[in-house]
Order: structure tokens, then sequence, then C-alpha cells
């Protein structure tokens, strides 16, 4: 949808606790999911500035919820490092709903990091997985039962597979060049991982804990332009 930068100033950036008064609000990244935007005030400081999609995300209060849970104890963890901070609004709440039912959050912008949409190379892959995985072992401290799921079954695996197996079975039905390969596989990954899940789920080898073993975040993960790599080596990846 499209968005006037400059009514974006007037009308929803006021609302906001910003270091200064903001004077430009600009276009940002390339996500497909919110709109966003780099707020520059008067000191200097920049901001993102984000429209959330609500016909995705139709809790915003729920998602804002558990990212403020999230973001505070990532600064809890990371005392010496930069990390994701939600600005608050002037009432103090966690974003900001405008006349028109429209969803705002603003967080603070790091200069001096670059994002990838893929990994130019392994190293940079492994560097992303490292980051990914010190992000879910400072988060394990937090219960499961407090991350709420924003949207139902996104990280469902068993969901995900079954919905798979459908659409190619759909499939096979209307294009009849795809049923040759479908006879060869014949699904047997698919078979052989909901039984692999269905075991862990008899006998853990780990602790049950979700945080340890799936991204709790469903919409930073989109990728919108503000993450950030706490190894301060000006990369990250980006879904």
């Amino acid at each position: 949808m499209a968005i006037n930068p400059n009514q974006t100033i007037d009308h929803i950036t006021d609302h906001f606790l910003f270091d200064g008064h903001p004077i430009s609000c600009i276009p940002f990244g390339n996500g497909h999911i919110n709109n966003t935007f780099v707020v520059t005030t008067s000191t200097n400081k920049k901001y993102i500035l984000q429209e959330i999609n609500t016909n995705i995300f139709t809790d915003p209060n729920l998602l804002m919820s558990n990212m403020v849970m999230v973001t505070k104890q990532l600064k809890k963890v990371n005392k010496q490092g930069d990390t994701l901070e939600v600005i608050p609004t002037k009432t103090g709440g966690s974003y900001f709903l405008d006349a028109t039912q429209k969803a705002w959050r603003v967080l603070n912008y790091f200069d001096d990091h670059c994002v990838f949409d893929k990994a130019p190379n392994p190293e940079l892959a492994y560097e992303g997985a490292k980051m990914f995985g010190k992000f879910t072992n400072d988060l394990s401290v937090i219960a499961p039962e407090k991350i709420k799921a924003v949207i139902p079954n996104f990280h469902h695996m068993t969901s995900r597979l079954n919905q798979l197996e459908t659409a190619s079975k759909r499939t096979q039905k209307m294009v009849p060049y795809a049923q040759p390969y479908a006879r060869d596989t014949d699904f047997q990954g698919f078979r052989s991982m909901k039984r692999l899940q269905n075991e862990l789920k008899k006998d853990p080898p780990y602790s049950s804990n979700p945080m340890r073993g799936a991204p709790f975040s469903q919409d930073l993960d989109r990728g919108d332009g503000f993450e950030k790599d706490t190894s301060r080596k000006n990369s990250h990846m980006r879904n």
C-alpha cells in the first residue's frame, strides 16, 4: 500500500518518544510484509518506523507484547552490546494505533550494519546460524507459555508437511506430468520426518523449551532492514 512519508511525519511520529524532533522520513528496505521507513531527527538520530501489516498480524497488541518481552531479555543478557529496542509512545505504549486503526511501532536503528537477502558464501551462512543459536540461547530462560502464538501453527512442522502433501496430491490430479515424480518420491521423506517427530515426542533428547529449537518471532524473521549482527562484523542473515 502506498504511504505518503510527509503525512507519516505529520500524523504518526509525533506520538513517539524520539531523541529530538523528526525532520525526515523515507522508505527503507525491501521487506514485503510491513511498510518500513527511516526517521531522522533534529539530533541526527535515526529510527525505524513500521506500519504493522494487520492483515497478517491481526493482534498487534499480542505481537508487541511478545516483542517487548524478548527485547528486554536480550538487553538484559547483552549489557555491553547493542540490542533491538522498542521505542515507547508518549503514553507509554509499545505501538500507536492511528485514526484509521493502522498499527505503528518504532525501533532503534543500527547505522553500522548491513543486511543480506541470502548468503553470498558459506562463511556468512555460518555466522548467521551462529548468531541465531545465540539468539535462542539468550531467550531460553523465558517460560514457553509466556510467548503467545501470533499466527497459529506458523512454526508447526507437522501442519506444514500435511499442507504440502495435500497441495502436491491436488497438483498431481491437475498436472499429469507431475504424477511420475510423485510416484517416485511417494512422500517418503515427509513420512519419515513425521515418524521422527512422533518419536521425539515420546522421548525428547533435549529441553522441551521451544525457545531452544524454533524462532518465536513471527514478524522479525521477515526482514525489514532493522535486524542486526551483535558480533559487530557488519553482516547479518535474513530469511
